[in-house]
Protein backbone atom coordinates (compact mmCIF):
# COMPACT_ATOMS: atom_id res chain seq x y z
CA UNK A 1 0.00 0.00 0.00
CA UNK A 2 1.62 3.24 -1.02
CA UNK A 3 1.59 5.56 2.57
CA UNK A 4 -1.70 7.96 2.36
CA UNK A 5 0.39 11.02 3.81
CA UNK A 6 2.27 11.03 0.46
CA UNK A 7 1.00 12.40 -2.41
CA UNK A 8 1.21 10.73 -5.76
CA UNK A 9 3.71 12.98 -7.95
CA UNK A 10 3.03 13.59 -11.56
CA UNK A 11 5.75 13.46 -14.31
CA UNK A 12 5.50 15.11 -17.45
CA UNK A 13 7.46 13.19 -20.09
CA UNK A 14 7.91 13.54 -23.90
CA UNK A 15 6.72 10.05 -25.18
CA UNK A 16 5.15 8.23 -27.55
CA UNK A 17 2.13 6.07 -26.24
CA UNK A 18 1.44 2.72 -27.46
CA UNK A 19 -2.11 0.80 -26.92
CA UNK A 20 -1.57 -2.67 -26.00
CA UNK A 21 -4.19 -5.03 -27.86
CA UNK A 22 -6.15 -7.15 -26.35
CA UNK A 23 -4.92 -5.12 -22.60
CA UNK A 24 -8.25 -3.33 -21.48
CA UNK A 25 -10.66 -4.12 -18.53
CA UNK A 26 -13.00 -1.89 -16.48
CA UNK A 27 -10.12 -0.41 -15.02
CA UNK A 28 -8.70 0.79 -18.50
CA UNK A 29 -6.96 0.62 -21.22
CA UNK A 30 -3.05 -1.20 -20.93
CA UNK A 31 -0.38 0.88 -22.77
CA UNK A 32 3.26 1.45 -23.33
CA UNK A 33 4.97 4.85 -23.11
CA UNK A 34 8.10 4.89 -25.08
CA UNK A 35 10.40 8.12 -23.39
CA UNK A 36 13.76 9.14 -23.38
CA UNK A 37 13.98 7.93 -19.38
CA UNK A 38 12.60 4.45 -20.85
CA UNK A 39 10.14 1.91 -21.44
CA UNK A 40 7.27 1.99 -19.36
CA UNK A 41 3.61 -0.43 -18.99
CA UNK A 42 0.84 1.96 -17.37
CA UNK A 43 -3.27 1.95 -17.53
CA UNK A 44 -4.87 4.63 -18.91
CA UNK A 45 -8.84 5.95 -19.06
CA UNK A 46 -8.15 8.61 -21.98
CA UNK A 47 -10.72 8.83 -24.82
CA UNK A 48 -7.87 8.65 -27.29
CA UNK A 49 -6.90 5.07 -26.11
CA UNK A 50 -10.38 4.36 -26.84
CA UNK A 51 -11.39 5.77 -30.15
CA UNK A 52 -7.48 5.58 -32.05
CA UNK A 53 -6.17 2.00 -30.11
CA UNK A 54 -4.53 1.25 -33.63
CA UNK A 55 -2.35 3.82 -33.66
CA UNK A 56 0.67 5.37 -31.82
CA UNK A 57 0.37 9.04 -30.50
CA UNK A 58 3.15 11.39 -29.68
CA UNK A 59 2.98 14.27 -27.11
CA UNK A 60 3.73 15.25 -23.52
CA UNK A 61 2.57 12.71 -21.24
CA UNK A 62 1.70 12.44 -17.64
CA UNK A 63 2.45 10.16 -15.36
CA UNK A 64 0.90 9.08 -12.21
CA UNK A 65 2.71 6.78 -9.69
CA UNK A 66 0.45 4.04 -8.24
CA UNK A 67 2.08 2.44 -5.96
CA UNK A 68 5.63 3.71 -4.45
CA UNK A 69 6.62 -0.27 -3.69
CA UNK A 70 5.25 -1.36 -7.28
CA UNK A 71 5.39 0.03 -10.65
CA UNK A 72 2.26 0.84 -11.41
CA UNK A 73 1.58 3.90 -13.55
CA UNK A 74 -1.23 5.74 -14.94
CA UNK A 75 -1.08 7.62 -17.66
CA UNK A 76 -3.75 10.55 -16.48
CA UNK A 77 -2.88 12.98 -19.86
CA UNK A 78 -1.59 13.13 -23.53
CA UNK A 79 -1.01 16.54 -24.83
CA UNK A 80 -0.27 15.66 -28.65
CA UNK A 81 2.38 17.16 -30.70
CA UNK A 82 2.65 15.86 -34.65
CA UNK A 83 6.68 17.30 -34.88
CA UNK A 84 7.88 16.24 -31.47
CA UNK A 85 12.02 16.12 -30.74
CA UNK A 86 13.24 12.69 -31.50
CA UNK A 87 15.90 13.40 -28.71
CA UNK A 88 13.56 13.84 -26.11
CA UNK A 89 11.49 10.82 -26.52
CA UNK A 90 13.14 7.95 -27.63
CA UNK A 91 15.33 5.83 -25.01
CA UNK A 92 18.65 4.47 -25.85
CA UNK A 93 17.47 1.32 -24.60
CA UNK A 94 15.64 0.51 -27.25
CA UNK A 95 19.44 -0.49 -29.72
CA UNK A 96 21.55 -3.39 -28.55
CA UNK A 97 24.24 -0.96 -29.81
CA UNK A 98 25.53 2.28 -27.75
CA UNK A 99 25.14 5.73 -29.38
CA UNK A 100 22.72 4.43 -32.58
CA UNK A 101 19.57 5.90 -30.88
CA UNK A 102 20.91 9.48 -29.98
CA UNK A 103 22.55 9.71 -33.47
CA UNK A 104 19.37 8.84 -35.44
CA UNK A 105 17.62 11.03 -33.20
CA UNK A 106 20.46 14.09 -33.73
CA UNK A 107 20.54 13.89 -37.39
CA UNK A 108 16.07 13.93 -37.40
CA UNK A 109 15.89 16.73 -35.10
CA UNK A 110 18.42 19.06 -37.19
CA UNK A 111 16.57 18.67 -40.50
CA UNK A 112 15.09 22.36 -41.26
CA UNK A 113 12.59 21.09 -43.58
CA UNK A 114 9.70 20.86 -41.81
CA UNK A 115 7.56 18.07 -43.59
CA UNK A 116 10.56 15.73 -44.16
CA UNK A 117 11.84 15.56 -40.51
CA UNK A 118 7.61 14.93 -39.31
CA UNK A 119 8.07 12.51 -42.21
CA UNK A 120 10.69 10.31 -40.25
CA UNK A 121 8.47 10.86 -36.91
CA UNK A 122 5.88 9.04 -38.42
CA UNK A 123 8.04 6.62 -39.72
CA UNK A 124 10.07 6.03 -36.73
CA UNK A 125 7.38 6.25 -33.92
CA UNK A 126 5.05 3.70 -35.42
CA UNK A 127 4.56 0.46 -32.93
CA UNK A 128 6.24 -1.73 -35.38
CA UNK A 129 9.16 0.43 -35.85
CA UNK A 130 10.06 1.22 -31.89
CA UNK A 131 9.57 -2.27 -31.34
CA UNK A 132 12.01 -3.65 -34.43
CA UNK A 133 13.99 -0.88 -36.48
CA UNK A 134 16.44 -0.73 -33.85
CA UNK A 135 17.01 -4.37 -33.28
CA UNK A 136 16.54 -6.38 -36.35
CA UNK A 137 19.80 -7.16 -38.16
CA UNK A 138 20.07 -5.55 -41.65
CA UNK A 139 20.88 -8.80 -43.26
CA UNK A 140 20.94 -12.43 -42.44
CA UNK A 141 24.57 -13.54 -43.30
CA UNK A 142 26.10 -10.44 -44.82
CA UNK A 143 26.67 -7.26 -43.48
CA UNK A 144 25.32 -5.44 -40.39
CA UNK A 145 24.08 -9.39 -39.61
CA UNK A 146 23.34 -8.92 -35.82
CA UNK A 147 20.81 -7.32 -33.77
CA UNK A 148 20.75 -3.62 -33.81
CA UNK A 149 22.43 -3.87 -37.29
CA UNK A 150 19.78 -2.54 -39.55
CA UNK A 151 19.28 1.02 -37.74
CA UNK A 152 23.79 1.03 -37.16
CA UNK A 153 23.85 0.74 -41.00
CA UNK A 154 20.97 3.23 -41.69
CA UNK A 155 22.79 5.54 -39.76
CA UNK A 156 26.03 4.97 -40.80
CA UNK A 157 24.72 6.23 -44.54
CA UNK A 158 22.48 9.26 -43.03
CA UNK A 159 25.75 10.60 -41.29
CA UNK A 160 27.53 10.19 -44.40
CA UNK A 161 25.12 12.24 -46.36
CA UNK A 162 24.74 14.24 -43.68
CA UNK A 163 28.65 15.61 -44.30
CA UNK A 164 28.16 16.34 -48.20
CA UNK A 165 27.82 20.28 -47.67
CA UNK A 166 28.19 20.10 -51.72
CA UNK A 167 24.94 19.08 -51.71
CA UNK A 168 21.85 21.95 -51.53
CA UNK A 169 20.26 21.78 -48.48
CA UNK A 170 17.17 19.77 -49.95
CA UNK A 171 18.94 17.04 -51.11
CA UNK A 172 20.92 16.66 -47.77
CA UNK A 173 17.67 15.97 -46.20
CA UNK A 174 15.94 13.90 -48.57
CA UNK A 175 19.39 11.74 -48.59
CA UNK A 176 19.30 11.75 -45.09
CA UNK A 177 15.67 10.70 -44.69
CA UNK A 178 15.85 7.90 -47.72
CA UNK A 179 19.21 6.46 -45.51
CA UNK A 180 17.51 6.28 -42.71
CA UNK A 181 14.26 4.71 -44.49
CA UNK A 182 16.35 2.71 -47.03
CA UNK A 183 15.72 -0.36 -45.40
CA UNK A 184 12.64 -0.04 -43.99
CA UNK A 185 10.69 -3.12 -45.25
CA UNK A 186 13.56 -5.36 -43.31
CA UNK A 187 11.08 -4.51 -40.43
CA UNK A 188 8.48 -6.97 -41.56
CA UNK A 189 10.49 -9.13 -43.82
CA UNK A 190 11.41 -10.94 -40.97
CA UNK A 191 8.03 -12.25 -40.57
CA UNK A 192 7.46 -14.79 -43.16
CA UNK A 193 3.86 -14.02 -43.44
CA UNK A 194 4.00 -10.68 -43.86
CA UNK A 195 6.84 -10.77 -46.51
CA UNK A 196 5.21 -13.65 -48.70
CA UNK A 197 3.36 -11.87 -51.30
CA UNK A 198 6.67 -9.88 -52.16
CA UNK A 199 9.64 -11.29 -54.24
CA UNK A 200 12.64 -12.92 -51.89
CA UNK A 201 14.74 -9.72 -52.32
CA UNK A 202 12.35 -6.93 -52.61
CA UNK A 203 12.49 -5.21 -49.01
CA UNK A 204 12.21 -2.07 -50.66
CA UNK A 205 9.10 -2.67 -52.25
CA UNK A 206 7.65 -3.97 -49.13
CA UNK A 207 8.58 -0.68 -47.13
CA UNK A 208 7.61 1.77 -49.39
CA UNK A 209 4.11 -0.14 -49.00
CA UNK A 210 4.35 0.26 -45.28
CA UNK A 211 4.64 3.71 -45.86
CA UNK A 212 1.92 4.80 -48.48
CA UNK A 213 0.22 6.62 -45.55
CA UNK A 214 3.24 8.22 -44.21
CA UNK A 215 4.00 9.56 -48.12
CA UNK A 216 0.83 10.50 -48.98
CA UNK A 217 1.08 13.26 -45.79
CA UNK A 218 4.36 14.26 -46.59
CA UNK A 219 2.43 14.96 -50.07
CA UNK A 220 -0.01 16.61 -48.51
CA UNK A 221 2.71 19.07 -46.81
CA UNK A 222 4.54 19.06 -49.40
CA UNK A 223 3.72 17.74 -53.05
CA UNK A 224 7.07 18.01 -54.56
CA UNK A 225 8.85 16.64 -51.93
CA UNK A 226 6.74 14.28 -51.34
CA UNK A 227 7.01 12.71 -55.05
CA UNK A 228 10.73 13.22 -54.93
CA UNK A 229 10.82 10.92 -51.30
CA UNK A 230 8.36 8.49 -53.05
CA UNK A 231 10.70 8.02 -55.85
CA UNK A 232 13.96 7.75 -53.75
CA UNK A 233 12.34 4.96 -52.07
CA UNK A 234 11.26 2.91 -55.24
CA UNK A 235 8.42 4.25 -56.37
CA UNK A 236 7.74 6.33 -59.97
CA UNK A 237 9.88 9.08 -61.14
CA UNK A 238 9.02 12.04 -60.11
CA UNK A 239 8.55 15.38 -62.54
CA UNK A 240 11.53 17.07 -63.17
CA UNK A 241 12.49 20.19 -65.99
CA UNK A 242 15.59 18.11 -66.96
CA UNK A 243 16.18 13.95 -68.08
CA UNK A 244 18.93 13.40 -65.22
CA UNK A 245 18.03 11.13 -62.41
CA UNK A 246 18.14 12.09 -59.05
CA UNK A 247 21.91 12.30 -57.91
CA UNK A 248 21.03 11.90 -54.30
CA UNK A 249 20.04 8.06 -54.62
CA UNK A 250 22.97 7.26 -56.54
CA UNK A 251 25.32 9.28 -53.74
CA UNK A 252 23.40 7.02 -50.89
CA UNK A 253 23.90 4.14 -52.68
CA UNK A 254 27.59 4.63 -52.22
CA UNK A 255 27.31 5.36 -49.14
CA UNK A 256 25.32 2.28 -48.60
CA UNK A 257 27.87 0.06 -50.16
CA UNK A 258 31.05 1.53 -48.26
CA UNK A 259 28.69 1.02 -45.32
CA UNK A 260 28.12 -2.93 -46.16
CA UNK A 261 31.70 -3.74 -47.18
CA UNK A 262 32.60 -2.42 -43.57
CA UNK A 263 31.38 -5.34 -42.01
CA UNK A 264 30.66 -7.79 -44.82
CA UNK A 265 32.14 -11.43 -44.17
CA UNK A 266 32.40 -10.61 -40.26
CA UNK A 267 30.43 -13.26 -39.11
CA UNK A 268 29.40 -13.33 -35.67
CA UNK A 269 27.32 -16.18 -33.66
CA UNK A 270 23.98 -14.46 -33.63
CA UNK A 271 23.65 -14.34 -37.27
CA UNK A 272 22.87 -17.58 -36.89
CA UNK A 273 19.08 -16.69 -35.72
CA UNK A 274 18.37 -15.00 -38.63
CA UNK A 275 17.21 -17.06 -41.60
CA UNK A 276 20.43 -18.68 -42.09
CA UNK A 277 18.77 -20.88 -44.94
CA UNK A 278 18.11 -17.62 -46.38
CA UNK A 279 20.93 -15.18 -47.17
CA UNK A 280 19.89 -11.28 -48.52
Amino acid sequence: MRDLSTPPSTRHLSATVEILPGGSDASGHRCRIYARDGVMDAWTWLEVARRRPEKNHTGVASVLSISASQPDMLLVGLSINFDPQMSTMLPESLCPLSGVVAEAAALIDELTITPLRRFLNRALLRREALRRYWTCPASRTDHHAYPGGLAEHSVEIATAISTCRALPQLERELGITYALLHDYGKIWWMDSELRAPYERRNHEVLGRDMLKADLEWLGHEDLSIGLVMDELLGGPAAPRTTGYPLAVRKIVQAFDQLSCEKTRGLLTATRAIYFPDEPF
